[in-house]
């Protein structure tokens, strides 16, 4: 849902530029993953959650580049060398600005500010259970949001510097 936003701010004409990439996609064979890896040439990839090819390497949707000897396929490079990836700025802004949008929306957050009435809770991926009022890791919180009276406050939306380097995803 959310990514889907940041899809359509980002899509544009561009068959022109996608034919001259000659991107091919490969499907991370970790379908949870959801990520697609396509070929812009000379061992480079351009890692996206689309099967797409993307209209330029920095495109919105591009999450990052990945440069792969020949021999190896992406997706098993990405796992053994993850500080190899080279982020994509642009992916992280607008994914930032998404959050930004729809975070009062999301049903945890909302549960937390309910529950405590004042204070900051932080946005987070789901790759770890957690319990409630407790920190997720430092690398699984994307931003962080102030609620007041129990109402999420979308203004107060910091995002989280750790893992936005140039490498790492």
């Amino acid at each position: 849902m959310l990514l889907t936003a940041i899809f359509a701010r980002g899509a544009g004409a561009g068959a022109a530029v996608r034919r001259a990439l000659h991107s091919s996609a490969v499907r991370d064979p970790v379908r949870e993953t959801g990520l697609y890896y396509h070929a812009l040439g000379d061992g480079e990839w351009a890692i996206s959650l689309r099967a797409d090819a993307p209209d330029r390497p920095d495109s919105p949707w591009v999450v990052g580049r990945l440069a792969v000897p020949a021999a190896v396929e992406p997706p098993a490079h990405l796992r053994n060398r993850p500080d190899s990836v080279r982020l994509n700025a642009r992916f992280w802004d607008e994914l930032h600005h998404v959050f930004r949008e729809h975070v009062a929306h999301d049903e945890t957050l909302q549960f937390e500010a309910n529950m405590r009435e004042n204070g900051w809770a932080h946005l987070s991926d789901m790759r770890d259970s957690l319990h409630l009022v407790r920190t997720p890791t430092p690398d699984s919180i994307f931003g962080t949001v102030a609620f007041v009276e129990r109402k999420i406050d979308p203004s107060t939306y910091e995002r989280n510097p750790i893992g936005m380097a140039q490498s790492g995803i």
